[in-house]
């Protein structure tokens, strides 16, 4: 057993080694430990941006969810290991959903946002399943995520929530390890930072208008509801 997991450990080292020779090749900064940044109405560079000029097609595929002629549409930044992008996926987004994404007045879209190199890994995964399974996948991942994170060997509990997606320990493996994935979600992170003025998780752009760090349901409600009178 314990050579199990040395061996489980191994392969893991191995994959992020790779990805953090990606990280120092990219560019830009990277912040340390698995919190977002602090809670902010808007992020210190976040401004409004054009819808037009957001959803300009990235390196990846989109992954969304709700009708794609919504008249609001919410895109969201945020990082696998950040406790806020959890707590939103636990507590705010099943209101967010019940209330506008699956009346068909809002969809979601979502995009990676890694602050370090744990969250870079883990971000690969749902992008290696069936594109329909990817944002479900995603969203176990933040409802999971103080499991899986906690201190210890992650990468068994990782591969078990990967298995529910029909993804082999082999598969497993090959995705942390595709660097042209990584450097995508790389790509598409220097894009947010560059262009959008994202420097925080989870960061969301409702119809181009930034909402950084939100606590409630109501600071969304705050922005929608002006927008669908219009």
């Amino acid at each position: 057993m314990e050579t199990q997991v040395i061996q489980s450990n191994k392969r893991l080292v191995a994959a992020i080694t790779t990805i953090l020779s990606l990280f120092l090749m990219s560019g830009v900064s990277w912040a340390q430990g698995h919190e977002g940044h602090n809670h902010s109405p808007v992020g210190h560079n976040l401004k409004d941006v054009s819808v037009q000029k957001l959803s300009k097609p990235g390196s990846l595929p989109e992954i969304t969810i709700g009708a794609s002629d919504a008249k609001i549409t919410i895109i969201e930044y945020a990082s696998m290991t950040c406790s806020r992008c959890g707590r939103f996926y636990r507590d705010i987004l099943p209101k967010l959903k019940s209330k506008y994404i699956d009346t068909g007045l809002a969809r979601l879209v979502v995009r990676e946002f890694p602050l370090e190199k744990i969250a870079l890994a883990v971000s690969t995964l749902p992008r290696c399943v069936t594109p329909t399974k990817a944002y479900e996948f995603i969203a176990v991942l933040y409802k999971r995520q103080q499991w899986w994170l906690q201190r210890g060997n992650i990468r068994p509990k990782l591969v078990e929530i990967s298995r529910g997606f029909g993804m082999t320990e082999s598969k497993f493996d090959a995705c942390l390890k595709d660097k042209s994935l990584v450097g995508k979600i790389i790509s598409g992170r220097k894009r947010a930072i560059e262009e959008f003025g994202v420097d925080r998780t989870p960061t969301f752009f409702i119809n181009g208008k930034p909402l950084a760090g939100p606590r409630s349901i109501g600071e969304f409600d705050k922005i929608i509801e002006p927008m669908l009178k219009q």
